[in-house]
């Protein structure tokens, strides 16, 4: 299942610290006074380097809408990519109608399909925009792989970051507060029960050039491994006992987590799952991200830490967010 809706109210991913509408406007009224497409795509790449925020559906439909006969340019496609926060399918609806060639269609889908929202719920939505039914059907293969949890689709839990993550650390907040019970496509389960099945999901769409840990925390920290380890069979299978017996507990030790986490040599990417707001001073831990995020691997990889909130108050939101900007990463506030 790719989908990710989690419908703690009315669902879907409500990103924080995207980039403002004033600042996506400003950047589309520079590319409409460029004529050739190649030159377009070199200013959207260098416009988009400029800030590490990300952009939302309705920002990523306006770019791809200016961009005229460069939209069809898979240069066009994975210049957004690392930038695109969520999509849901209207989005990604209006984004494939930009792209007038069936088969181009069908390449961006099967990219951009990983981070759209509600892909099981209203998939119909994306094939109607093929009018061939051959490409109808072609469609539908690649929304049900993507659906199914296929090798090289990944949940918009995690966003654009673990596709290219290969040495990757993922720390989850196994708190009390994780007890809370959410609606998730018509099922009640606690928030650590959703964050379970994702985090499942998360290690079956990885691929065996991949290294992974797990570190889970409440007052306490638990490593599942000493450091990363590789993706393969034993591992997989390792990981998921281990994610079965997540349950919730006391308090939230999130410094203790991220202390161990940004001790490996190895990794370079650190996923913070968190519902709300750590013990202890945040500003040690925004500090933590940050002396990360100024350093490399053992490999010479640079790193980043990409957080993600549950149904975040304002001030928890407030807290993530400035976790990710610290780490040069994403912040998502699952609502």
């Amino acid at each position: 299942m790719l989908l990710l809706v989690v419908a703690v109210a009315a669902g879907g991913c409500d990103v924080v610290g995207a980039r403002s509408d004033d600042e996506v406007n400003d950047l589309i009224s520079q590319l409409n006074k460029i004529p050739f497409p190649d030159q377009k795509i070199e200013a959207l790449t260098k416009a988009l380097k400029l800030s590490p925020l990300g952009l939302t559906g309705n920002q990523t439909v306006s770019i791809f809408e200016c961009l005229g006969f460069a939209a069809w340019s898979s240069d066009s496609v994975y210049a957004m990519l690392p930038y695109i926060l969520n999509l849901d399918c209207q989005n990604l609806a209006q984004v494939l109608a930009t792209v007038p060639f069936p088969q181009s269609q069908l390449e961006m889908l099967t990219i951009y399909l990983p981070l759209t929202i509600d892909v099981k719920s209203n998939n119909a939505t994306l094939i109607k925009v093929f009018r061939n039914p051959f490409n109808k059907k072609d469609a539908q293969k690649i929304i049900d792989a993507g659906t199914t949890g296929s090798k090289g689709t990944i949940p918009c839990l995690f966003g654009y970051g673990l596709v290219e993550a290969k040495r990757v650390i993922i720390v989850v907040d196994k708190s009390g507060s994780m007890s809370r019970t959410i609606t998730n496509e018509g099922r009640d389960l606690t928030l650590l029960q959703f964050v379970a099945e994702q985090l499942n999901l998360a290690v079956d769409v990885m691929t065996d050039d991949q290294e992974f840990n797990l570190i889970y925390f409440d007052s306490n920290v638990h490593s599942w491994q000493p450091g990363v380890v590789p993706h393969n069979a034993e591992n997989i299978q390792n990981a998921k006992g281990t994610i079965a017996a997540l349950r919730p507990g006391s308090s939230t030790n999130t410094w203790g987590a991220m202390d161990v986490a940004t001790r490996d040599p190895n990794a370079y990417a650190i996923f913070l799952l968190s519902d709300g707001q750590p013990d202890g001073r945040q500003q040690d831990i925004i500090e933590l991200a940050f002396k990360y995020s100024q350093s490399t691997d053992s490999k010479g990889s640079p790193r980043f830490v990409t957080a993600v909130a549950f149904n975040a108050d304002k001030t928890a939101a407030s807290f993530m967010s400035e976790v990710a900007k610290a780490g040069n990463g994403t912040f998502r506030n699952l609502k």
